[in-house]
């Protein structure tokens, strides 16, 4: 009895443990020699699946079944009694879950992380375009819906161009993902397959990391699993109810495309679907009118269309540069299911998040077709197939953050199996049937392994970042900002393609200004645009000398690694041979930024050169020459 009882106590505290690591981001304190840290939340959480084996095994050797039942009735009665205390505590355990979510995922917005490259694309946009600007086509290759730039350009009028305020609307979107599983949980789900929803769309790898990025993918997750939800909801009012209800649906998916792709891509699968409950349940004419409803819905998007849409369906930058992720042109239909096929793997990488492709999609698959909620298994079950149809048809890329929108509808279906293994398991129990149980019993327990492994590869994206002044190795604002307090009127400035908007937003230079898009800055100074150029006739002519000759400095900046391995240490070497490297740092392992004397004697700079190497270089050298042009948007 002491060793049971022992282990049950490890068993909890491992629990508890797993959770204060979790609401904390880990924690660490002292006691005169000793010393008691924890920042992760697997450790915990393997040591309470060890004391549940080991607990099963003692049960086992006991009694064999019963022994089993015993410890299960143990465990339910405790259960029960905290219940049975706090009665609200059970069904309020998908909103406690979920708000305690909230709270880390504003916690870590409040951690200044510099912007990645994708964020600083789109920011410029926002900062340097006037509302009405906002809908034609974009700079630098960028895209998202009006409404959610227009939503960012008023935060940012208003909050500033701090990297906490350019995150909060995703962050904000991303909450309201972890509440609408709470409110689908609660309404349609036992709690423990509620809780699970709720942390599987707050942890999974990918829908923990986009709350953090100035992208709009937040929003298509929250709507691609909203509107889906909302649907089934139209689907259960009563007859008199029913047209008003069918009528909040499609004014809430017009609002939706307007701030969301998912929202789109969703929506006709959705409105077919509660055309036909409808039709089913009322009769033709209720049916009639709520497709009739949809007049609400297409004059939505044909605005959306005219403003800003087309101008993304329609580039051919665009199209171009995400052509090798879509279906190759004239491969058929074979060739084409082919094709999709082989891209299933990568996607369960990214963004499902999941190392079990497998065993997660048998096990979503089960969820759509045995659901207890069969409204809810066939809705979101059409969100996955109208995702490949509309890759098939070419209409979007079958590409990572692209399908993003995705994601909540397959941790749908993971919940609904092993919600439907615990009815059965209940129901088996009682008779009892203990062939079903088994098979329930298997079911759970693959259902919550899954589980455990997207929770597992997510669940530090909610945790601060212990390497908060770079992102991915990279840390453009200090590296720029280390120029810009070093620049004298007529410095020119220098990096490479993708380094630019970097410089242009954390050096505050405005695209939309027409000096600054031909690539001169207002005090004269030039703004160079560099990369390799293989050794070849273009190199005769020593381009960087011939655009630097007659300058006085250059201020170089390094971060986006557009360049191959070796250009770094050719770049900084060929401007020593002009001039001096007179000052350099590093910054984190990726971003570098120096400062050239081109009126100094060349070579007097070697000394500070080796500061501004790369682990990636090796020892091998890069032949050719440095190419130079004027900077400008694209």
């Amino acid at each position: 009895m002491l060793t049971r009882r022992t282990v049950r106590i490890l068993s909890a505290a491992s629990l508890i443990w797993a959770g204060v690591v979790g609401l904390t981001g880990g924690f660490r304190f002292e006691i005169g020699i000793l010393r008691v840290s924890s920042r992760e939340t697997g450790r915990p959480l393997l040591a309470a699946l060890a004391a549940a084996a080991v607990l099963a095994a003692i049960a086992w050797k006991k009694d064999g079944w019963t022994g089993l039942t015993e410890e299960w009735s143990w465990w339910r009665e405790r259960a029960r009694t905290i219940g049975a205390r706090c009665p609200w505590l059970v069904p309020a355990a998908p909103a406690l879950v979920a708000s305690v979510i909230a709270v880390l995922e504003f916690r870590r917005l409040l951690v200044p992380t510099p912007l990645w490259l994708d964020e600083e694309t789109i920011a410029l946009n926002i900062r340097d375009r006037a509302f009405a600007q906002l809908g034609g086509s974009l700079w630098l290759g960028q895209s998202a819906p009006f409404g959610w730039l227009v939503l960012e350009r008023a935060v940012i009028r208003a909050l500033g161009t701090s990297e906490m305020a350019l995150r909060l609307q995703p962050v904000l979107f991303g909450v309201a993902t972890v509440a609408v599983a709470a409110w689908l949980g609660r309404r349609w789900l036992t709690p423990a397959a509620a809780v699970i929803l709720v942390v599987l769309c707050s942890t999974g790898e990918w829908l923990s990391h986009f709350p953090f990025e100035v992208k709009h993918y937040t929003a298509d997750a929250c709507w691609a699993l909203f509107l889906p939800a909302l649907a089934v909801w139209a689907t259960e009012a009563t007859e008199e109810r029913s047209l008003r209800r069918a009528a909040v649906w499609w004014v809430a998916a017009a609002t939706g495309q307007w701030f969301a792709n998912g929202a789109v891509l969703v929506a006709p699968a959705c409105a077919l679907f509660l055309v036909l409950v409808n039709w089913r349940n009322r009769g033709w004419r209720v049916a009639g009118t709520t497709a009739l409803l949809g007049i609400i819905w297409v004059a939505s998007i044909g605005v959306h269309y005219k403003v800003a849409a087309q101008y993304t369906i329609h580039s051919d930058y665009l199209y171009t540069y995400w052509a090798f992720q879509m279906v190759p042109p004239g491969s058929g239909i074979l060739g084409a299911a082919r094709w999709v096929i082989g891209r299933l793997r990568p996607l369960a990488r990214n963004p499902i998040g999941t190392g079990l492709p497998l065993v997660f999609a048998v096990s979503v698959v089960s969820g759509f077709i045995f659901a207890s909620r069969r409204r809810l298994g066939i809705v979101f079950g059409m969100v996955p197939l109208t995702a490949l149809a509309a890759g098939t048809l070419r209409f979007i890329p079958l590409y990572e953050r692209f399908v993003l929108w995705v994601v909540p509808a397959l941790y749908v279906g993971l919940v609904l199996v092993f919600d439907r293994a615990v009815q059965v398991a209940r129901e088996a129990g009682r008779r009892p049937d203990w062939t079903r149980v088994t098979l329930a019993a298997v079911t759970v327990a693959v259902a919550l392994f899954v589980s455990v492994d997207l929770y597992m590869r997510g669940v530090n994206g909610l945790a601060p970042s212990r390497h908060d002044s770079t992102n991915r190795g990279f840390d453009d604002r200090t590296a720029v900002q280390w120029l810009m307090q070093r620049r004298e009127p007529g410095d020119d400035l220098m990096t490479t393609h993708l380094g630019w908007p970097a410089v242009w937003w954390y050096g505050r230079f405005s695209i939309a200004d027409g000096t600054i898009a031909r690539g001169v800055l207002p005090d004269g100074g030039v703004m160079y645009e560099v990369e390799h150029v293989a050794p070849g006739p273009d190199c005769t002519a020593d381009p960087l000398r011939a655009a630097l000759r007659g300058r006085r400095r250059v201020l170089v900046h390094l971060g986006f690694d557009d360049f191959p391995p070796g250009f770094a240490a050719l770049l900084f070497g060929t401007l020593n041979q002009l001039g001096a490297v007179v000052e350099a740092h590093r910054f984190g392992d990726l971003s570098r930024a120096a400062v050239v004397d081109l009126r100094l004697p060349g070579g007097s700079g070697e000394s500070i050169a080796p500061l501004l190497k790369y682990k990636k270089d090796g020892g091998a050298a890069l032949h050719g020459c440095v190419g130079v042009r004027r900077a400008q948007p694209w």
